[in-house]
């Protein structure tokens, strides 16, 4: 059970019984992040004084995974200082689905908390693949998600390598880009873990349209829809839109043409697994 007090503070409560068992915390720590994750840690400490064998928190979305490293004088690195917090209530080990950086689970293993880093990419691929889409082309909105534009380009355009579209951050919600690494024909497919408020998706897009490109969809694994960016997304040269549902759905303008898939299976797979191998 969790409710809020009149001083907004949360209150947590668990009513069954957790003595050795091999216990699951499913929760993404989105928008309102801080409350999410005090929802989380409350619900940790309150399952840890129940005597688990066990704890595993699944966290479809990381919150706080993007910053992981300081860019100016004075700043925290908060995905390490998230990393040591569920550690020190009790969290035993984490199933994590695309948390942006290796620097996450490098952090969580320095803590000696076991991480299982799962991918989006399979299921966004298996499903771009059956819209049957022409002349594909896979599309990395910076440098650093080539690797996981390699992996949709290698399950969905085999032999034909990703085109990179490097860009410059302004500020938290403006980027630029001038330019595209290859030759863009076709139908182009953006690949990005986050959606935040579009800013870089969107730019990419308007790059792409201006280069020649005839179809433009974006794949994304964590669709947070933050701010304008529906309208951003609506006003763009966008085709479609393919999202997980690592998180809920948000109230906002419609987006033409959005596609949502579903990670339950894999996540529901790693849980059995991770079970199995706890109970051997």
């Amino acid at each position: 059970m969790i409710r809020s007090f009149p001083n907004s503070e949360t209150h947590v409560q668990i009513t069954g019984d957790v003595t050795d068992k091999d216990i699951f915390i499913v929760q993404a720590t989105t928008v309102p992040a801080n409350d999410h994750l005090v929802e989380l840690l409350l619900l940790v400490d309150a399952v840890r004084r129940g005597r688990p064998r066990r704890i595993t928190v699944v966290l479809p979305y990381v919150g706080y995974g993007r910053q992981d490293r300081v860019s100016q004088v004075g700043e925290p690195i908060s995905a390490q200082v998230v990393a040591r917090i569920l550690r020190s209530v009790g969290v035993d080990q984490l199933i994590v689905v695309d948390s942006h950086s290796l620097a996450f689970g490098e952090f969580c293993t320095m803590e000696q908390m076991a991480i299982t880093e799962l991918s989006a990419v399979p299921v966004l691929a298996e499903a771009i693949i059956a819209m049957g889409l022409a002349d594909m082309q896979i599309v990395s909105p910076d440098r650093g998600g080539i690797s996981r534009a390699e992996q949709f380009a290698h399950l969905v355009t085999p032999g034909r390598p990703p085109l990179v579209i490097p860009k410059k951050r302004i500020d938290h919600e403006t980027v630029t880009m001038d330019q595209i690494v290859g030759q863009v024909g076709g139908t182009a497919i953006i690949v990005d873990d986050v959606l935040s408020t579009g800013g870089t998706i969107c730019e990419a897009a308007r790059l792409l349209a201006r280069a020649g490109a005839k179809k433009i969809w974006v794949a994304i694994t964590h669709g947070e829809f933050i701010g304008q960016a529906r309208t951003k997304l609506v006003a763009a040269p966008i085709d479609g839109l393919l999202v997980s549902d690592s998180l809920p759905p948000r109230r906002g303008k419609k987006v033409r043409n959005l596609h949502q898939v579903s990670l339950v299976d894999i996540l529901a797979q790693e849980i059995h697994e991770a079970h199995r191998l706890f109970r051997a």
